[in-house]
This record gives structure tokens, C-alpha cells and sequence, in this order.
């Protein structure tokens, strides 16, 4: 229906996930249910759900990864997360981005409290993960790369004017992503004084959103996007539309 509140519960045991999902429904909104984290991404991105309530133990590599995966992604970002754990994890997944974590076995009267307080508010998500971005695996093959702070290079720049006319852009840029900032490596298009300075710090980046995912990502209006509306790419860049696709060095990791 619409109007209604989504709840997404991460679940892998049956038991649990029918009272959760009764005290959902007492609360007038809609319940969806995925049992393991290899789809817990896939499903979040499809359902679009306003809260998620993630399971600690959640088959298939366990919630600490799904909640992981949901944080890095700049579609799914910013869904306030519950979190339910038994034992020594409750930190790891605060850490890690839920709001809140309840014991497990769960109090459903503490739950459909604790529902009810994260609907009613609104989550802000500004910069992705520190974690994934400050990755050790991936700065070193930044790192390695020796592209950081370099000099131009028209083998670049050719790279870079020719995505801009095929692409019929203003702008066209190979960005790396360092731990604070995104560098530059080649530009066209771009205004002062970002052109001379050749890197903006990370408030001023959507690259960082498709290196922390490893996955390209397209917006044709980052002004209505729930997420990268607060970029201040937008405000003083003027980014609206943006394409972006992992660069790599040729292992799995992002580097721009």
C-alpha cells in the first residue's frame, strides 16, 4: 500500500523471523525478509526499505558483512539499520553503522520501540565508510601505482578529452581516491580553482561512493538523489548528472 512504511529484516532463522515479523505488522508496516547475506545487498537495493533489522549471526558470511556491504553502497547507505546480536559483536556492528543494537534473544516491546524512534527520524550520510576507503590492500596499490600528486601526462589527458566528446560531458576526470581527498590525475572541463588545485577533499566526492563499492554508478540528478544530495560537490562544483566506473590496477581493489 501505499504510504506505508518497508521493514527489511535480515533473518536466517524462522522462528525469529515470524515474531519480528508479527510485531511489524502490529506497527501497520509492510514486512520483507531476506535469510543470508550473500543477497542481502541485491535484496536492500530492489525493496528500497525505509528500516532494516539485521541479524548478527545471518547465514552466509553473517550480518557484520551484510551491514557492511549496505554501508558501502551509495544507494543503500543511508537506511537506518537495527541490529540484533548475542554476544561479544554488539561494538563491531555499531561500528560498523547501525544505529542501534539489541540483545538477542530479542525484546519485541525494545524492538517495535526502537522501530518505531528510527522511521521517525532521518538518517545523514555525507562520506562513505573510512573503512573501505582507507583500506591498507587498496591504498597500497594506490600507492603503488606512483600516480598520487604526479605531474600531467597527455597520454592521460587524451584518455580524459576523449570520454568527455563521446560522452557529450563538460566534464571528464580520472580521479584517484586517497584516504582524505580524490587526486586528479587528469581533467577537462573542470572549473577553478579545482582545475589548478587538481583535487577537492572527500565532501566534495562521489568517486569515493564507487571506489567503497567497487561498482560504477550513475545519477542523472544528484540534487534528488537521497544520499549525494548533501555532497558539496553540487553546491560548489555544480555536479548534477555523473557517471563513474571503478579504475583498477589491475587487482580487485578500486583505486579511482
Amino acid at each position: 500500500m501505499a504510504g506505508r512504511s518497508k521493514i527489511l529484516l535480515l533473518e536466517g532463522d524462522q522462528a525469529v523471523a515470524m515474531s519480528v515479523a508479527a510485531a511489524i505488522r502490529e506497527m501497520d508496516c509492510d514486512f520483507l525478509l531476506a535469510g543470508d547475506a550473500v543477497s542481502a545487498l541485491t535484496v536492500t537495493r530492489n525493496a528500497k526499505p525505509d528500516l532494516m533489522v539485521v541479524s548478527g549471526d545471518l547465514p552466509g558470511g553473517g550480518g557484520l558483512v551484510a551491514l557492511k556491504r549496505i554501508r558501502t553502497c551509495v544507494h543503500t547507505a543511508v537506511i537506518p539499520i537495527i541490529a540484533i546480536s548475542a554476544g561479544s559483536q554488539k561494538q563491531q556492528l555499531l561500528a560498523a553503522g547501525a544505529q542501534e543494537c539489541l540483545d538477542k534473544p530479542v525484546d519485541l516491546a525494545r524492538l517495535r520501540s526502537a522501530m518505531k524512534k528510527h522511521l521517525a527520524g532521518e538518517l545523514t550520510v555525507t562520506e562513505a565508510p573510512a573503512e573501505a576507503v582507507r583500506d591498507p590492500e587498496r591504498m597500497a596499490e594506490l600507492k603503488d601505482t606512483g600516480l598520487l600528486d604526479s605531474a600531467p601526462e597527455k597520454t592521460f589527458d587524451r584518455l580524459t578529452l576523449l570520454a568527455s566528446k563521446l560522452l557529450g560531458t563538460p566534464v571528464a576526470l580520472m580521479s584517484l581516491v586517497d584516504k582524505d581527498r580524490q587526486f586528479f590525475k587528469s581533467h577537462t572541463g573542470l572549473g577553478e580553482p579545482w582545475a589548478t588545485k587538481r583535487q577537492t577533499p572527500l565532501s566534495h566526492s562521489f568517486c569515493q561512493w564507487v571506489v567503497a563499492g567497487n561498482e560504477h554508478l550513475a545519477v542523472s540528478d544528484a540534487r534528488e538523489h537521497p544520499l549525494l544530495r548533501e555532497n558539496l560537490a553540487i553546491k560548489n562544483l555544480g555536479v548534477i548528472a555523473y557517471a563513474g566506473v571503478p579504475l583498477s590496477a589491475g587487482r580487485n581493489k578500486a583505486i579511482g
